[in-house]
């Protein structure tokens, strides 16, 4: 089965390095990025079974970044890819006549790919917008019967997707 999440939010911080490539407008960065997005979900589908629920998806991605700038003057547009791991916490409980829950957490491995443009408002500052897509492999979520810690089952969530668009402002040092 496929679950889809409600639109949610990003945050995030990233610490790293830049370098030019001699006198070119080309650039290198590698980077450490730290985020967490939280979703919320009216319908879930474990077990073989869909419900109405009330739940919500927690992501805190631990990522490392490698990205190539191009230096317009002042704007520099940009691509990168990254690679880490992420913590998934899934909750959810479906009411009815089979009460089940799910409040777990996993973790696994995780992609990421990003494009993007970046505006120097000043010397050291940057403003931009991107977008960033992850994908988080191999989720794997116990689900329990309401209100007892009785497994039911396990439920695969496989690879959770995501889609984000970012509006950015970073610091050089």
């Amino acid at each position: 089965s496929r679950n889809s999440f409600n639109t949610g939010f990003q945050a995030g911080a990233a610490i790293g390095y830049s370098w030019q490539f001699g006198a070119t407008p080309w650039a290198m960065r590698v980077e450490f990025e730290y985020s967490y997005s939280g979703n919320s979900a009216d319908k879930f589908s474990a077990l073989g079974l869909t419900a109405n629920v009330n739940g919500s998806l927690q992501n805190h991605s631990f990522m490392n970044n490698v990205y190539l700038d191009y230096h317009l003057r002042k704007w520099v547009p940009y691509v990168g890819i990254g690679a880490g791991v992420a913590l998934t916490r899934l909750r959810t409980s479906a009411k009815g006549p089979f009460p089940v829950e799910i409040k777990d957490s996993d973790t696994n491995f995780a992609l990421q790919a990003m494009a993007g443009i970046d505006y120097k408002i000043l010397p050291r500052w940057r403003i931009g917008v991107g977008y960033k897509y992850q994908a988080v492999f191999g989720t794997d979520y116990d689900v329990v019967v309401s209100g007892t810690n009785t497994s039911v089952g396990r439920t695969k969530l496989g690879t959770i997707d995501s889609h984000t668009i970012l509006i950015k402002m970073g610091y050089l040092f």
